[in-house]
């Protein structure tokens, strides 16, 4: 399924043509892909983005799943200039980070809908700081086990090249977080690559 979103986002990119787009009419294009069912895409722009880059970032919403709203967000954002010249940006990158950000929420959809017994992170750590929180969730640790597995699987490099699993290996470790991480990225890479042999 990984695969087959990427593939999609891949084929919508190369058909552009390189000139400059509106960032509204990129997002539009890529949008056209998804379920307006199941997901939101979203133009938002930050003074912190270089030009012709597009950054993928996403949510899921459990509660609006509950109402069997649309519960994936996908937001791509901008530079604050005007156009985006898509014979500047990079699109199998872009592809990649869209593909992984939307089957990175599908993780935290499939949590929700399919409730697991979480394992036990120590509180004394999760308590350390915000990111340790965030990153120290069960629910993320899956879900970011899956991204680092998708970034593996795509560039064929090893997890320890994977900048995810280098900021995890960073805050965490020693800790119990680490096998467990390890754990989903070998179980989420055996998928992607049974998925690739049977495609």
């Amino acid at each position: 399924m990984f695969q087959v979103t990427l593939g999609k986002v891949t084929t919508t990119l190369n058909n552009l043509k390189d000139r400059e787009y509106q960032p509204r009419e990129l997002t539009q294009k890529i949008r056209k892909q998804f379920p307006a069912t199941d997901f939101l895409f979203y133009t938002k722009k930050s003074n912190k983005i270089d030009p012709n880059q597009v950054i993928v970032s996403g949510c899921y919403d459990a509660d609006s799943d509950n109402e069997q709203d649309p519960c994936i967000e996908i937001n791509l954002n901008y530079a604050p200039n005007l156009t985006v010249d898509t014979g500047k940006i990079d699109r199998v990158q872009l592809a990649f980070d869209i593909a992984e950000c939307v089957h990175h929420e599908l993780v935290h959809r499939d949590q929700n809908r399919h409730p697991r017994q979480k394992s036990k992170i120590s509180k004394k750590l999760l308590e350390t700081s915000n990111e340790h929180a965030y990153l120290g969730d069960a629910d993320e640790i899956e879900a970011y086990g899956f991204s680092i597995a998708a970034e593996m699987h795509i560039f064929k490099i090893s997890m320890h090249q994977c900048s995810m699993y280098t900021i995890y290996n960073s805050l965490f470790e020693g800790s119990a977080v680490m096998p467990n991480l390890e754990k989903h990225i070998k179980k989420y890479f055996k998928i992607l690559e049974l998925e690739d042999e049977t495609k």
